[in-house]
């Protein structure tokens, strides 16, 4: 039989206290109700605005890591600008030049200059001589350009007489220097008067031009 350990007088086995001193002599069992009050706690508003806050941090964190990554690794965007240059000679044209520059984020900068549009013949003709005899040389220049370079073109020469007929048709090409020489000789018996030589250059892409010169044959 127990015995209460402060007057030592004998107590029942299932008793909570001492009947002669009142002393407590073992602790309550939890009821069922405080059990499940001191369960799982529920969560409250001041949890999820914790939880709100870990999720906007998160974020924050991506979004730092990405501007690092881009800082590393920079990416490139494309400015493009368009201009039209109109160019006014013996035959007025019109052609587009595109420029293109791609600035990095590094400050790398590439430009790059496409020309679209055909683009006028420069045509020249000179004659060395403006008055010939029959069976004389009639001795001319041609040469061709574009932009001050040397273009390599298709000729087409003709003669025509006083009358306005043709006596004279033949195709040719120009060097690589874009010039071409040549002579022709004032065919016995040819009809005296003011005869007319005309040179038309063609070349893919580019505008065909003409040009004409008169000289005597006398």
């Amino acid at each position: 039989m127990p015995f209460c350990d402060v007057c030592g007088k004998p107590v029942s086995a299932d008793a909570l206290f001492c009947r002669e001193c009142g002393r407590r002599l073992q602790a309550p069992t939890p009821s069922p109700r405080l059990a499940t009050l001191s369960g799982p706690r529920m969560t409250t508003s001041k949890d999820r605005r914790y939880k709100a806050v870990i999720v906007v941090m998160f974020i924050v964190a991506l979004a730092l890591g990405s501007a690092l990554g881009s800082t590393l690794n920079p990416q490139v965007k494309t400015v493009t600008s368009t201009a039209v240059v109109t160019k006014t000679n013996e035959l007025a044209t019109t052609w587009t030049q595109i420029v293109t520059t791609t600035v990095s984020m590094a400050g790398t900068e590439v430009t790059t200059t496409q020309l679209t549009g055909d683009r006028a013949i420069k045509l020249s003709l000179s004659l060395y001589e403006k008055r010939v005899s029959t069976g004389a040389y009639l001795s001319y220049s041609v040469s061709t350009n574009w932009e001050g370079l040397s273009l390599v073109t298709n000729l087409r020469i003709t003669i025509a007489n006083p009358d306005g007929k043709v006596v004279f048709d033949e195709k040719m090409t120009t060097s690589t220097t874009g010039i071409d020489n040549e002579d022709w000789v004032v065919p016995a018996g040819s009809k005296l008067g003011i005869y007319t030589l005309t040179v038309v250059a063609s070349k893919e892409g580019y505008i065909s031009a003409q040009a004409s010169d008169s000289f005597e044959v006398y």
